[in-house]
């Protein structure tokens, strides 16, 4: 991770909700098109259990994409995640009514975007994170960039930070998981 983490780390223990985007962070932003027309994108299993880890402990997740939806729900439902917007123009109102409907403070929201449009959740979350191969404007506004690329391992080590003061995150790690990912 580069810079800030010392500066968000009180920021980090209240944090109830994660929002993601997918093209950029849960995936590399590669999209690969068969001669069929369909998309296809590559999706991080380490992502996915660190995923599994936050919900166990009570952190919420919600998918917020600009883009199509097809693959990205697949791997939402593998995950059980269940608030997922995809086609958003407007990820800014997305994600206000989201906190509001779960009852949350934009302190308790984190939000991992890569790109221009997710630049506008910035001030409505506690903290605004993006993986380290961001754009360069992103990452120079963000609250934290991680050490790892989207789609490479940047949300298992979101989860990593998150969790690492939990309780039931330290057993994890000395008795492993058990549970699918």
């Amino acid at each position: 991770m580069f810079f800030k983490l010392n500066s968000i780390k009180k920021k980090l223990k209240s944090i109830k909700l994660l929002v993601l985007d997918v093209d950029g962070v849960l995936t590399d932003g590669k999209i690969y098109i068969n001669s069929n027309g369909d998309e296809i994108k590559k999706f991080n299993v380490k992502d996915g259990l660190g995923i599994k880890l936050l919900q166990e402990s009570n952190i919420e997740i919600a998918l917020v994409s600009g883009g199509s939806p097809k693959s990205a729900i697949h791997r939402a439902d593998q995950l059980k995640i269940k608030n997922c917007f995809f086609n958003v123009k407007d990820k800014k109102n997305i994600v206000y009514k989201l906190i509001k409907i779960m009852k949350l403070e934009n302190h308790q929201v984190l939000y991992v975007g890569d790109d221009l449009n997710d630049l506008c959740v910035k001030n409505i979350v506690g903290i605004f994170a993006t993986p380290k191969d961001a754009t360069k404007i992103v990452k120079n506004q963000a609250d934290l960039v991680l050490s790892n690329n989207g789609g490479d391992g940047a949300i298992r080590e979101i989860a990593e930070i998150l969790l690492k003061d939990k309780q039931n995150y330290k057993k994890i790690l000395i008795n492993g998981w058990i549970n699918k990912n």
